[in-house]
């Protein structure tokens, strides 16, 4: 739908101003992914001491959620779910405290739960992470990693199990949520710079490496 294109042309209302010392590439990494971790961690009014589950951890905005949380939230423990525990490593050294395997859609939890949540794989898995989350606790559902948008057969009293759900888009975004932002990045000097760089040139290149066994974190391409 463009995303490709060397040029495009867009609205003024979707254009923001932005205060920053961040290089081009590290700033290019911020606008939709970290956009959209923000403003999804917001959602989940986050609290020192909580457990935090992110659902697709190894997805840019999976990784680019971890290293925010820490920034807002020091004293919260971060667990990331993959289907490649081979990732594990790699994950902790972006922020995660513990990771767990998700298998068939399911996460190989030892019965601990969590009190947040922030599902980026979406309806194919939201169920299973509304059953490891604690009473009272918060599901935001953002991302559809999944491919399924829609949730069949969903009984609400039984499978929210007392727990909030609720939900986040990049499209909610706006300016002084982008204030907010670069300003956390600024101060509490959060890493933002893209696991890859690819030039037009090879875009085919930056989505194979995105549909790989080996994918993790943001990748940019650059147009000149």
């Amino acid at each position: 739908d463009g995303s490709y294109a060397e040029y495009t042309l867009l609205p003024n209302k979707h254009i923001y101003t932005v205060h920053t010392d961040l290089n081009w590439d590290d700033l290019t990494a911020v606008p939709e992914t970290c956009g959209t971790a923000y403003g999804s961690l917001k959602k989940l009014k986050l609290a020192s001491g909580n457990r935090l589950l992110i659902r697709g951890a190894t997805s840019g905005v999976g990784v680019a959620a971890a290293r925010l949380a820490r920034a807002m939230v020091p004293e919260i423990e971060i667990t990331g779910s993959t289907r490649h525990m081979e990732k594990a490593e790699e994950l902790k050294e972006n922020g995660f405290d513990a990771v767990i395997r998700d298998e068939d859609n399911k996460l190989q939890t030892d019965g601990s739960q969590f009190d947040r949540g922030l599902e980026l794989v979406g309806a194919t898995t939201l169920k299973n992470s509304m059953m490891v989350t604690k009473t009272d606790g918060i599901v935001c559902m953002t991302g559809e990693l999944g491919g399924v948008w829609t949730l069949k057969d969903f009984e609400p009293i039984s499978e929210l199990q007392g727990a909030y759900l609720t939900s986040f888009e990049s499209g909610a975004l706006n300016q002084a949520t982008f204030d907010e932002l670069f300003d956390l990045i600024d101060k509490k000097h959060v890493d933002v710079t893209p696991r890859k760089v690819f030039d037009l040139q090879h875009t085919a290149d930056a989505q194979a490496f995105m549909d790989g066994h080996h994918s993790f974190g943001k990748v940019i391409v650059r147009v000149d």
